[in-house]
């Protein structure tokens, strides 16, 4: 069984790809997929349409992946608006070529498998042409929150694009549930229940419980030590994760706990924005940027965390939340979307009936005042995690079941249609 991966590149696999990192740096339920499908026998293929300097291969742990330049005129192209069907249509054409060329080195596909709902039709059509199993991958959607708490034309213009994506034929649609409502949608678009599924993230339960003891080492190579109070955001620097929230949330807990202090990890195109604004608060000696970091090495850093923050538009819920409560930390989160449905409040965590810097602040004080109650809320967490979150692999398993069920269903039907065929040619 070969299975073809399409994806464009991320954000956290940019450095991998070009070699200045050993390991991706976060969103494993992008790259964990392809590993665990190699380990259950498959050929694995990802082919990633980027701004590279030119086509390349690399090995990831058997996984070939292939490294597909976008064309140059769009290299490290921004929106501009004119331009921006002939930008998904060159994409597309680029896509479309490439995968066909290496299927005519190396064999057909069994399985096309889309990452992003803007390559549907290119996977569309080569499922087609090579007869393969078709699985859209949808990692959390806009279109909710837009379409009933948007009122502007265009935006609901764009909605309806998006809808249309999600109605693209398909084998399968598997959806995470981070909490941003992609069943509703699906319900709302009367798609069926037998070609999509609603599933929760995975996390690395093994790793991330082995993470119980604060890593002074960390705390010393960031400027902190074992007596600071430490708040830490974990996640990509984009407009809608909102960091900036907890930064202006500062000022008020330096007031009652001086001692505090805030490491916001990742990157992201909001990065510099976030520096500046520290720097205008006369935050620099109590907020520190880490960047991005290996996700192997995740436990380590949340190790570090008195209090894990999450305080993001649409939804809280994420792998880093659940990564944080697997390892057993007091999370704060803004009750927004579906994060209620993992974080129990007083349970194994606090959510937030707001995001503004005084409800954060408030929170967080409470908190450092009441170790108690921390200590209360961690095993809480562990509790919840072990009864409740699949590891990776039990995830990833029960996809891979199911396609394997639709596989096997799709060749009954292909032999069946087959023996019509051939019976029609014996009757003429």
């Amino acid at each position: 069984m070969r299975v073809f991966f399409l994806t464009h590149e991320w954000l956290a696999l940019k450095r991998f790809l070009r070699r200045e990192v050993k390991f991706p740096e976060g969103m494993p339920s992008v790259y964990l997929p392809w590993l665990r499908y190699k380990k259950r026998g498959y050929e694995v293929d990802i082919c990633i349409l980027g701004d590279f300097e030119k086509p390349d291969l690399l090995d990831f742990e058997g996984c070939t992946i292939h490294l597909i330049p976008r064309p140059r005129f769009f290299q490290n192209w921004r929106w501009k608006f004119p331009l921006s069907r002939l930008y998904y249509l060159a994409n597309s054409i680029t896509m479309y070529l490439a995968v066909a060329s290496i299927v005519r080195d190396q064999g057909r596909p069994d399985i096309i498998y889309i990452y992003q709902l803007r390559l549907v039709r290119v996977g569309w059509l080569l499922a087609k042409r090579y007869r393969a199993l078709f699985i859209k991958r949808i990692f959390g959607t806009y279109a909710y929150s837009y379409w009933y708490n948007s009122k502007g034309l265009r935006i609901k213009c764009n909605c309806l694009i998006t809808f249309l994506k999600w109605l693209w034929p398909s084998d399968m649609s598997i959806i995470s549930n981070d909490g941003t409502h992609g069943d509703r949608i699906a319900r709302l678009l009367r798609i069926p229940k037998s070609k999509f599924r609603f599933w929760l993230n995975g996390v690395d339960m093994e790793r991330l419980s082995s993470g119980e003891q604060i890593s002074l080492a960390l705390r010393s190579s960031s400027g902190f030590s074992k007596e600071h109070f430490i708040l830490m955001c974990l996640s990509r620097l984009a407009a809608w994760k909102r960091q900036d929230r907890v930064i202006c949330a500062m000022p008020l807990i330096l007031k009652e706990i001086p001692n505090a202090r805030l490491l916001i990890i990742g990157d992201g195109p909001k990065r510099q924005e976030l520096k500046k604004m520290v720097q205008e608060l006369g935050l620099g000696a109590y907020v520190k940027f880490m960047g991005m970091i290996e996700h192997n090495k995740v436990h380590n850093v949340m190790a570090c965390a008195d209090v894990f923050l999450q305080t993001n538009d649409m939804s809280c819920l994420g792998n880093t939340l659940l990564e944080a409560i697997a390892c057993g930390r007091v999370v704060v989160a803004w009750d927004v979307g579906g994060t209620r449905d993992v974080l129990i409040d007083g349970e194994n965590g606090c959510l937030m009936p707001s995001a503004e810097p005084e409800t954060i602040a408030r929170t967080v004080i409470n908190l450092a005042k009441n170790p108690e109650r921390r200590q209360r809320l961690a095993e809480g967490a562990r509790i919840f995690a072990k009864e409740k979150l699949q590891s990776w692999d039990e995830r990833l398993d029960m996809e891979i079941d199911l396609i394997k069920r639709i596989k096997a269903k799709h060749r009954r039907f292909s032999r069946q249609e087959e023996v019509a065929k051939a019976s029609n040619a014996v009757r003429k």
